[in-house]
């Protein structure tokens, strides 16, 4: 009789079923090469959920952020069409009315002429320009901000490349300011018969002047360049 030889119980595991007793009758573990294939694609994609979820690949454009983005561009592409300057004169009230006031300046302009000088008309042809910068960039930023990129980065590398122009328009508002700083005499201004002027244009006489919407598309700048920063 053939002598038993004894089995190391770390061995014994193999013993069991699917490899030693019926190894070679083992059933296939998919029902077909579709099902394989279904199940390895599945799982790629899990596993792919998984750095998508990570912090490097996260959606950096948050909730918050898309509603501070959408408000301040609703307030620039809204504010041109708003009164950006207005006075009170012998003939009645007269306003600059954003981009509207781009295309109909003459009755602003009859003033600006009489007062002569070079800060006022300076100042005039800025706030000119940052009502169509105002409307221009706020369609952009809004394109942009529901617009489609081929991958997440490059999608957010293009929203803050729109957001940091919201730098050029506010330039030109603290060049304006700077302008009115810098001042000017105005020979007989106060018989101009513009309430809102003396006999110098300075800083005080541009927020006296300045109304609404030249306000809005200012604060419209500031929060937009500064989401380009957070995000």
């Amino acid at each position: 009789m053939a002598e038993q030889k004894p089995v190391d119980p770390t061995e014994e595991r193999y013993r069991y079923i699917g490899f030693e007793v019926f190894g070679s009758k083992t059933d296939p573990f998919w029902r077909n090469e579709d099902e394989r294939k279904s199940y390895v694609e599945g799982l790629k994609a899990q596993i792919g959920s998984v750095y998508r979820n990570s912090v490097v690949y996260s959606n950096v454009v948050t909730k918050t952020d898309r509603i501070f983005i959408i408000i301040a561009s609703a307030m620039m592409i809204i504010a041109p069409f708003l009164t950006w300057m207005k006075a009170s004169t012998l003939y009645g009230p007269a306003s600059f009315n954003g981009i509207l006031g781009v295309f109909n300046m003459s009755g602003f302009w009859f003033y600006v002429q009489k007062i002569g000088g070079w800060v006022i008309p300076v100042s005039v042809y800025l706030t000119a320009a940052m009502a169509v910068i105002s409307l221009v960039l706020g369609i952009m930023v809004m394109l942009t901000l529901f617009g489609k990129a081929p991958s997440e980065d490059v999608y957010v590398q293009k929203l803050k490349k729109v957001l940091r122009l919201n730098a050029i328009p506010f330039g030109i508002f603290l060049l304006v300011i700077l302008i009115s700083l810098i001042g000017q005499r105005i020979p007989f201004g106060e018989h101009l018969g513009i309430d809102e002027i003396d006999s110098r244009y300075s800083v005080v006489t541009l927020v006296q002047l300045s109304s609404v919407g030249f306000w809005l598309s200012v604060f419209g700048f500031i929060l937009n360049y500064n989401k380009s920063k957070e995000i």
